[in-house]
């Protein structure tokens, strides 16, 4: 018997079955979770940044009616509003010399009917305790700046009596009619000049030009060329104009022949008004 061999059908291994999810996408995935997170950020609330608020210092206040009349078109003047901010948003992140309520000493110290004498500077000095409004004035406990000093040498020389102070304290002046201004009356602690275009030079102008035109008989000093310049608004035909070089050691002997002192109270005996006494104690 012949025995038909049975054919083995070989079972196919079925193919496996592609795995048709997708799987995510990993940049998509990322950007999500970066939405999500913003989403999150947006959320939350935001801080607010709080300006401190510049409120300028009134400086004109403290004065007497004199002044106030006689300057009150300054006080008005947009620039003047404009130092003020400026010296107001200074004091925020620097030092600046005098403090506020020293910044019109000059005016506040001498009133307007009673002023004999002006004497200009150029700007504060810029160290702890020393400006306060009066030019070339210091405050007592401070050493008596170099140029003070050389004044004291020609008061010594040319004024009978007059002893050399221990200190730079010059109210005593300003006291008797004798105003002492500063071209520009605020200063950056260390920075010499640091506020002179600020405005305040304009001011200094028109407060001599007004006590120019409205005034007679003043005697101005005007040391070295900055003041002098400044003083061209000076009616010398109504005023009496002294010029001597800048007391600064940087002058030399030029100074050392200025008899303004002196002269100043020839000038105020023959005007039948009372000198002034340049001692200090």
């Amino acid at each position: 018997m012949i025995m038909k061999k049975k054919t083995e059908s070989k079972a196919k291994t079925a193919p496996k079955a592609k795995d048709t999810e997708k799987q995510p996408d990993t940049k998509t995935s990322k950007k999500r979770k970066i939405e999500e997170k913003e989403e999150e950020v947006e959320d939350q609330p935001k801080k607010k940044i709080v300006k401190k608020e510049v409120v300028p210092y009134n400086y004109e206040d403290g004065l007497e009616a004199g002044w106030k009349n006689l300057l009150s078109s300054e006080f008005e003047n947009e620039y003047y509003k404009e130092i003020k901010e400026f010296v107001a948003t200074e004091r925020q992140s620097s030092v600046v010399y005098p403090a506020d309520e020293e910044v019109f000493s000059a005016f506040q110290y001498t009133p307007l009917d009673q002023v004999k004498i002006v004497i200009i500077g150029q700007d504060p000095y810029f160290n702890p305790n020393q400006a306060h409004g009066l030019s070339f004035s210091v405050k007592k406990g401070t050493a008596v700046p170099p140029s003070l000093n050389r004044i004291y040498n020609v008061l010594e020389k040319t004024i009978p009596g007059f002893k050399k102070p221990k200190h730079g304290y010059l109210e005593s002046w300003a006291r008797q009619g004798v105003l002492m201004i500063n071209a520009t009356l605020t200063v950056r602690k260390g920075k010499a000049n640091s506020h002179a275009n600020c405005g305040w030079q304009n001011f200094t102008k028109a407060v001599l030009g007004q006590l120019s035109e409205n005034k007679s008989g003043l005697i101005f000093f005007l040391w070295g060329t900055f003041a002098q310049k400044l003083g061209k608004i000076i009616d010398k035909s109504k005023h009496h104009i002294l010029e001597a070089a800048h007391p600064s050691p940087m002058s030399g002997d030029k100074w050392n022949s200025c008899n303004h002192f002196a002269q100043a109270n020839d000038l105020l005996k023959e005007m039948g008004k009372e000198p002034i006494d340049w001692t200090i104690q």
